[in-house]
């Protein structure tokens, strides 16, 4: 099957393929900033306390 010349996309194609990552990125920092805050509040295992498991 011969392959079809790939065609340039339209700007308003781009700018929505732009909105969509800026809101995956954005959504991905939220998860970030959460992960961040749940890690602050797990206690501290020291190494000794890992042995003793």
């Amino acid at each position: 099957m011969p392959k079809t010349p790939e065609r340039r996309p339209s700007y308003d194609e781009l700018a929505s393929l732009v909105v969509r990552q800026m809101a995956t990125i954005e959504a991905q920092r939220e998860t970030i900033a959460k992960l961040e805050a749940t890690v602050e509040r797990l206690p501290i295992i020291t190494s000794a306390q890992v042995m003793t498991m």
